[in-house]
């Protein structure tokens, strides 16, 4: 993951956190076995009645198996390490929601100085 610029590492990290919950996860190991847990629970949706739901569910599960492969867990850990304030540290400690209710606000703290 080292080719890819910040900006949409960023992005992909959001669309993955959003999806995977990664509260918690210290290591890159950890974070590939949420990533292997979640592929795994995409896989036993096989219903024919949900086609539509397994064909979008089982395209993340091959994007999630991309990412294990290309380093995507050491860069979130090499991020939250070089920026332990920022968005991605926060989501490692505190989850999505939490981390975005500290972000929005600092960004109200900022506006009101």
């Amino acid at each position: 993951m080292d080719f890819m610029p910040d900006k949409e590492f960023h992005k992909l990290f959001n669309r993955v956190s959003r999806i995977v919950n990664l509260k918690g996860a210290g290591t890159p190991q950890e974070i590939n076995r949420r990533l292997k847990q979640k592929m795994d629970e995409y896989m036993h949706l096989r219903r024919k009645d949900q086609l539509a739901v397994f064909h979008e569910r089982s395209q993340w599960r091959l994007n999630l198996e991309k990412l294990r492969f290309r380093g995507f867990a050491r860069r979130v850990i090499d991020e939250a390490i070089a920026n332990p304030h920022g968005e991605i540290a926060l989501i490692l400690k505190y989850g999505t929601e939490k981390a975005g209710q500290i972000l929005r606000w600092r960004a109200r703290r900022r506006l009101r100085w």
